[in-house]
């Protein structure tokens, strides 16, 4: 039985579809071939063709895919996989010790969209397009972070290990907390000793004063620090806040656009089935015709074999 059952990282994989001749996508209307996964590995020299005709044979009464295949083996390494699988698609190869989590990222695609499509956010690029991990990348997969995310997406592969550790970490993750940031404590402070004198007692009176002062200013300070950093914060997440309305409005715009094609095709094939049944209305009108034409036709050579028989009748044949 097939992994792909069991590990998240490894939902939605399409058995067979790298195994044999190369694999063809559409991309804006054109035809997109990509040469077989299996051809590469052994042209890398990763690989034997034995062990791929090996391993072809296995994933098809299997139901595993070639890489699959081939790592349960250890007949190839992960990172190695992964490395091929980013160059047939042309995508940048992520390291596992390079992948960095920017939990903003997670705010734009839930936790079970993310599993359901085999993929991770990780963070944002320079382009500030989503960076999303990828193990085994599809046109239909990535056409879907698309549509999730409003088309502004980058794609990088990461091993199946990578995957799984990235959704564990994300299991595991406890809620955010965030601190009181309570003020440091500030001890006692002694008193000036004076000299029993009044001049004595005034000085004392003023140095408490001082003190006093001094333990007043220092909690605004941290205060004011503290509201300094909730404030980035606010700010930050309305960043966030605003691109996420803009994905959301374009993945909208996108669903509206298919609501549209969808009604279209809908309005397509009810003018088809109205024209099929007036057809069908024509056919019959047409049948009902031709039934009176021939039940005409029958009746006028009935009356003609009528009128043969009387004339046969009336000829006297005696000499």
């Amino acid at each position: 039985m097939s992994l792909r059952n069991h590990d998240p990282a490894l939902q939605g994989l399409d058995p067979g579809a790298e195994n044999g001749a190369p694999e063809r996508d559409i991309q804006n209307g054109l035809v997109v071939v990509r040469p077989a996964l299996g051809t590469m590995l052994v042209e890398a020299g990763l690989v034997t063709s034995e062990q791929i005709r090996t391993a072809m044979d296995e994933s098809t009464s299997t139901d595993e895919r070639l890489g699959e295949v081939l790592l349960r083996h250890g007949w190839v390494s992960e990172t190695e996989l992964a490395r091929t699988i980013a160059r047939q698609w042309n995508l940048p190869f992520l390291a596992d010790s390079e992948v960095t989590v920017d939990p903003r990222a997670s705010l734009l695609i839930s936790p079970t969209e993310a599993h359901e499509a085999g993929v991770f956010p990780l963070g944002f690029d320079e382009q500030r397009r989503t960076l999303v991990a990828v193990a085994d990348p599809t046109e239909g997969r990535l056409d879907q972070l698309r549509a999730i995310l409003g088309g502004q997406v980058a794609f990088g592969v990461v091993t199946v290990g990578t995957l799984r550790r990235l959704y564990d970490t994300q299991a595991l993750e406890p809620a955010d907390q965030v601190d009181g940031g309570d003020s440091p404590p500030t001890g006692p402070h002694e008193p000036s000793q004076g000299d029993g004198s009044m001049g004595g007692v005034a000085e004392t009176g003023t140095h408490e004063t001082a003190e006093s002062v001094s333990d007043t200013q220092e909690p605004e300070r941290t205060s004011e620090a503290s509201g300094t950093v909730e404030l980035d914060a606010l700010s930050a997440d309305f960043d966030l806040g605003v691109e996420a309305i803009a994905r959301a409005r374009a993945r909208v715009g996108h669903l509206v656009r298919e609501l549209h094609a969808t009604q279209s095709k809908l309005g397509e094939s009810e003018r088809l089935l109205a024209e099929t049944v007036e057809g069908r209305e024509n056919e019959r009108e047409r049948l009902a015709q031709l039934e009176t034409s021939l039940a005409q036709r029958d009746s006028f050579i009935a009356s003609l074999r009528s009128k043969f028989s009387e004339l046969d009748g009336s000829i006297d044949t005696t000499p």
